[in-house]
């Protein structure tokens, strides 16, 4: 029953994020067509495009290894699909629906556990917190911007708590299954 429910929900969601889509590129074009676009330097928009593409593949490179660290191996072929789901889900209210479609791709498809598989989105969540905090902190160093650099260090703390919980929770599992047990299983 709960697959038969994820499926509809996957398609319902795959079918709301292509209508936004198509909506918004549809207004793009238009606001496009009444406004001439002047390109000066076309390159840089390649350029930056590539830019986006290696990004992306460094990207889904991280993430296939944390779920290998998680037990759950994906080849390349796999990962694609699997990483850019949550792209399309970004035109839906609601960050949900992505990491919803991630969960039944892989379960389905590969038979990864959806608990796997959230758990490598938060892991990588928390590592783009770390990085990007580190990289503004970095920056406000250079350039001498101390909103940016309390940011950037709150940011990086926000990270390195975030750590400490999760080894802590890890070593008192007990307690946290016992509790959880009390609202009716883990």
């Amino acid at each position: 029953k709960f697959k038969e429910h994820s499926r509809h929900l996957y398609l319902l969601g795959l079918i709301l994020g292509g209508a936004l889509f198509i909506g918004q590129v549809t207004q793009v074009v238009t606001a496009t067509m009444s406004h001439p676009l002047e390109l000066r330097r076309p390159w840089l928009l390649g350029l930056s495009f590539g830019a986006a593409i290696v990004a992306t593949v460094f990207q889904i490179g991280g993430w296939r290894a944390i779920m290998a660290q998680l037990g759950s191996r994906l080849s390349w072929r796999a990962s694609w699909p699997a990483y850019t789901i949550p792209f399309v889900a970004r035109y839906i209210p609601g960050v949900i629906w992505g990491y919803l479609g991630r969960s039944h791709l892989l379960q389905t498809r590969y038979g990864v556990s959806p608990t796997v598989t959230n758990l490598s989105a938060l892991i990588e969540a928390g590592g783009f917190v770390a990085a990007s905090s580190f990289v503004a902190a970095s920056a406000a160093i250079v350039t001498g911007d101390a909103l940016l650099f309390g940011l950037g260090a709150a940011g990086c703390s926000l990270a390195f708590l975030g750590v400490w919980v999760a080894r802590w929770l890890a070593r008192h599992g007990a307690f946290w299954d016992r509790w959880l047990s009390l609202f009716g299983g883990a």
